[in-house]
C-alpha cells in the first residue's frame, strides 16, 4: 500500500504481467478526471516496465488509486508505482 495507490496481485499462467486500473467515483465524480488518472497510471506503468528484469513468476496486478492521487504530481506517482512494483518483483 503506497501513499497514492494500492496494489493487489496474484500469480497467473501467462508469459507477461497483466495490469488493470480501477478508479471509483469516490476519487472523482467526473469521468474526464478518472480517465486522465487512468491514462497517467498506465503511462507510468509503461515507463517503469523494465525489460531487463526477468521474472520467474508473472502476476495479474490490480491498481487502485487513493483520493490523494488527485493532488499528486507525476513524479510522486511514478515513485509510488516503482516502489510498489519492486516489492512484487
Amino acid at each position: 500500500m503506497g501513499k497514492f495507490i494500492v496494489i493487489r496481485y496474484r500469480p497467473n499462467q501467462e508469459e507477461n504481467n497483466r495490469y488493470s486500473v480501477i478508479i471509483s467515483k469516490k476519487i472523482s465524480k467526473k469521468a474526464t478526471d478518472r480517465n486522465q488518472i487512468r491514462r497517467q497510471l498506465y503511462e507510468q506503468i509503461r515507463l517503469s516496465h523494465n525489460e531487463e528484469s526477468v521474472q520467474t513468476q508473472q502476476f495479474d496486478i490490480l491498481i487502485l488509486p487513493k483520493k490523494a492521487i488527485m493532488d499528486a504530481s507525476t513524479n510522486h506517482i511514478q515513485d509510488d508505482i516503482n516502489s510498489l512494483l519492486n516489492t512484487i518483483r
